[in-house]
């Protein structure tokens, strides 16, 4: 028999906290065993199980628990447990007649003593804080503070932290802030007026705001009142006689060029005035047009494109007398097309834009979209600009259609047809004015080659491509049978003409099913209102096994070789080589080769380090070959540095090679040179002598 033994947990004194749950634990040794405790408070019976939970508990539940126990043997046991409810700081500033308060008045000159009320489990470390002011710091609950004034007004913390560990697994730390603040205001008058932003900038028609503030700002709050340069002030010279506004912000709805002047803030309050404040509000205009362009204009070409020597004789004396001859599309040559463009008139254009703006705006034209660079090859801009009052600038453009690659300097062509945009910026807005100018000229040939070819049973797509405004015509014809091919009944022939952009037109004559009576000179005639172009022996179908007087035939064949080769770039090691593809004979899938072979000897040119040089044909190498595959531009790479080689290329497809392109010499470049060998000085004569060929290549040691 054993008289009970009681102990409590799960620790004591057991620690929850604020709004958590406590759970008391009784554990009893006792024989006999008993079935109940007894939980009693403060004498007060309040629960009879072993284990007693307190939900959200509060700071009116700490205190001591007794458990006890008795199981009939006369003596009962127990045990006492404390409960602690720990909770964060709170804090009240007492505002000195015994009341919470947010703000304390106060006179310059005057000591202030702060009480801080902190509440808190565990006790709370308090001290005070400045806002705005980190080195200010006062540790202890009283802020005091010596002979107040205007600097030491604003907002003071009164901040509290302690650090609760309740009874957990595992246990943790958890630190607790609490804050209270009090605003001390000191009757002062405002100190010298700021206006933000300090140099402030509107736009024409948009709205400003201005802001005025005074440190220190003044107690009792002060007001605030606006006035301009030029107004009258009164005998005392601190209120502007004509008052703007009232209040911290000034607002301009939509400001213009006449609001834009000196403005000044002052603040003022029972104490007295502050210092006034100004700013300069400067007002900016966005580039408005006084001048636009015209939405679309039409104009005339003075030029005739003619594809003879006989229609450029045939012209009048006095024409041909004053005219400037260019080929601007290709040499005739190795079938193709030239079309050469001949002056018969003299016509000068121009266009101009204008636009005022405050500050001075930049102008700038472009041409779909692209700017025109002013490089006095096809357009020439003249500028003027002249500053009018309030500082407005008025900026005139005039985009002149002349430069030195044009027909006698000023004649239009079709490639000035487009849309043109003069742009006028500045800080404020981008405004454009766009005009969109159409060429009228006769029709101009821009297919490349002057034959197809094609294989018997199949069908051939002859392609005529022109250029033309107004819209052209097209009549195909047949060797020498002026009447027009047309759309057959049994669909031999089919004609489809389309348009692109630009003013090019397409026009693809069908031929199915070819016959060998099909094989000939085929023309394309094309008209518009302006004139009328001929393509004659442009456009060819040839077939390899019939010949014709003036006419080359061939079936699909080998292609023709490439011309106008040239190097595009070049470094020690590689080359990289473009050139012009002949006519593919028919066949798409051509392919490339480069022969090249490295020139041993070299003239003193080449010893100057020219790109194009001379050589010396004694003791060169074999040639090599290098495969292109498709690749225009092709990079020949694996070459010496500091070398001189001959190029050429030809073209090869399933029907075999064209002949070889002319040759072209290109110099690789230096990568590094190697330190000298042997270096030698003579004191008498003072040279210094350095071994050279002991630096290059064997191949270059005699330049």
């Amino acid at each position: 028999m054993d008289f009970p033994r009681v102990e409590v947990g799960p620790e004591n004194p057991l620690r929850v906290e604020r709004d958590g749950t406590a759970t008391l634990q009784c554990k009893v040794d006792a024989k006999p065993k008993v079935n109940s405790v007894r939980w009693t408070r403060n004498g007060r019976y309040i629960a009879m199980s072993f284990e007693h939970k307190l939900l959200r508990v509060s700071m009116e539940d700490a205190g001591k628990y007794i458990c006890s126990a008795d199981n009939g043997l006369g003596q009962s046991g127990e045990a006492e447990m404390k409960l602690e409810v720990l909770y964060p700081p709170m804090v009240t500033i007492d505002s000195g007649n015994g009341g919470a308060a947010n703000h304390r008045e106060a006179e310059e000159g005057e000591s202030l003593v702060i009480h801080c009320n902190v509440s808190a489990n565990p006790s709370a470390t308090v001290e005070w804080l400045r806002d705005g002011h980190t080195e200010f710091r006062q540790t202890g609950h009283i802020l005091r503070i010596n002979r107040v004034s205007a600097e030491t007004a604003g907002s003071y913390t009164c901040r509290a932290v302690n650090i609760l560990t309740p009874y957990s697994t595992p246990r943790r730390m958890m630190e607790k802030i609490g804050n209270a603040s009090i605003t001390i205001l000191v009757r002062h008058k405002p100190g010298h007026a700021r206006i933000s932003p300090d140099k402030p900038i509107a736009s024409e028609g948009s709205g400003v705001t201005l802001t005025c503030s005074a440190t220190p700002p003044g107690w009792p709050a002060p007001q605030y009142r606006w006035w301009r340069d030029g107004e009258q002030m009164t005998g005392s010279g601190m209120v502007p006689a004509t008052v703007l506004a009232t209040g911290q912000k000034y607002t301009i709805p939509s400001a213009h060029l006449g609001s834009e002047g000196r403005y000044h803030c002052q603040a003022t309050n029972e104490m007295g005035h502050g210092e006034p404040a100004s700013v300069m509000l400067e007002v900016h205009q966005a580039p408005r047009f006084i001048a636009k362009l015209q939405p679309h204009l039409t104009r005339r070409t003075n030029i005739r494109v003619v594809t003879t020597m006989a229609e450029i004789r045939s012209a009048s004396v006095a024409t041909w007398a004053n005219t400037q001859i260019s080929c601007w599309t290709r040499l005739a040559k190795m079938g193709r097309q030239c079309s050469i463009l001949v002056s018969v008139g003299d016509s000068e254009f121009s266009v101009t834009c204008g636009a005022q703006s405050k500050p001075r705006p930049s102008i700038r034209w472009l041409k779909d979209g692209q700017e025109i660079v002013q490089d006095m090859k096809m357009f020439d801009i003249l500028t003027d600009e002249s500053e009018n009052r309030n500082s407005v600038f008025t900026v005139q453009s005039t985009l002149k259609f002349v430069g030195n690659d044009r027909p006698m300097r000023v004649q239009l062509v079709p490639y000035d047809r487009g849309v043109y945009s003069c742009v006028f910026e500045n800080e404020v807005k981008r405004v454009e004015s766009s005009m969109h100018l159409r060429i009228e000229h006769e029709p101009i040939i821009l297919h490349q080659y002057n034959k197809v070819a094609y294989d018997l049973r199949e069908t051939a797509e002859v392609v005529c491509r022109i250029q033309a405004y107004p819209k052209p015509e097209f009549h195909w014809s047949y060797g020498t049978n002026a009447a027009p091919l047309m759309r057959s009944s049994e669909g031999h022939y089919d004609i489809n003409t389309t348009v692109e952009t630009g003013d090019i037109y397409t026009s693809v004559l069908k031929i199915s099913h070819v016959r060998e009576a099909d094989y000939g000179e085929y023309t394309c005639r094309v008209a518009n209102t302006l004139g009328e172009s001929h393509a004659l022996n442009a456009i060819r179908l040839i077939l390899a096994s019939t010949i014709r007087a003036g006419i080359r035939l061939q079936p699909k064949g080998p292609p023709e070789r490439p011309t106008t080769v040239k190097d595009v770039e070049k470094g020690y090691n590689y080359v990289s080589l473009q050139w012009e593809p002949g006519f593919d004979g028919g066949l798409q899938n051509t392919k490339y080769f480069v022969s090249y072979r490295r020139v041993s000897g070299a003239t003193a040119d080449e010893c100057g380090g020219g790109s194009y040089m001379s050589t010396r044909s004694s003791g060169a190498e074999g040639w090599q070959e290098f495969d292109c595959q498709r690749n225009n531009p092709c990079n020949v790479s694996a070459l010496e540095q500091h070398q001189t080689y001959l190029f050429k290329v030809k073209a090869y497809n399933t029907k075999g090679n064209s002949d070889y392109s002319a040759e072209i010499t290109v110099s690789t470049k230096v990568d590094r040179i190697p330190p000298p060998q042997r270096v030698t000085y003579d004191p008498e004569t003072r040279t210094l002598s350095v071994d050279l060929a002991a630096m290059l290549p064997a191949t270059d040691r005699d330049c």
